[in-house]
């Protein structure tokens, strides 16, 4: 009897990980389809498409700069970033660097760099943070978090 025990207790905790790993999302895909929103991300700062940014977001996303929220949902961000920009020497932000950290199956927190440059200033960087939540297997922007030093107008 005890050693039936002993074999059971073995067993169960033999498979405990592979019952932990049966339960864990695919992180490789993850990993891939969050740096995706991210290069998504970066296409449409490059091509000043508001629109296209603005759907990145999660229906109750929010843009913020520094503690100041600039908008929230996907509308709103498009209207905050649509408008006359004035003329710069300096390159669209680019995220890069980013490091992906799973809080939950379906939130996920990017910190990466965003970086910049342009004659005057060479070449400037600062963090940013982003907050995703996996909607309908599409991992969507909860809050997308630059830092003033990073953030002019024309850089959001």
């Amino acid at each position: 009897m005890l050693q039936q025990r002993a074999t059971i207790a073995l067993l169960v905790t033999a498979g405990l990980p592979l019952i932990a790993a049966a339960q864990e999302p695919d992180r490789p895909a993850d990993l891939d389809r969050i740096r995706s929103v991210v290069i998504d991300l970066n296409k449409a700062r490059r091509n000043s498409d508001a629109k296209a940014f603005s759907q990145l977001f999660d229906r109750d996303g929010t843009l913020r700069v520094g503690n100041q929220i600039i908008a929230t949902g996907p509308d709103a961000i498009e209207k905050a970033l649509k408008g006359p920009h004035a003329w710069s020497e300096v390159t669209p932000p680019k995220i890069g660097h980013e490091s992906v950290r799973f809080v939950s199956a379906d939130v996920a927190l990017v910190d990466a760099t965003q970086t910049r440059y342009g004659s005057l200033i060479l070449k400037q960087s600062a963090p940013v943070t982003l907050l995703l939540k996996l909607d309908s297997n599409r991992w969507r922007i909860v809050s997308l978090w630059l830092q003033p030093l990073a953030a002019t107008p024309s850089d959001l």
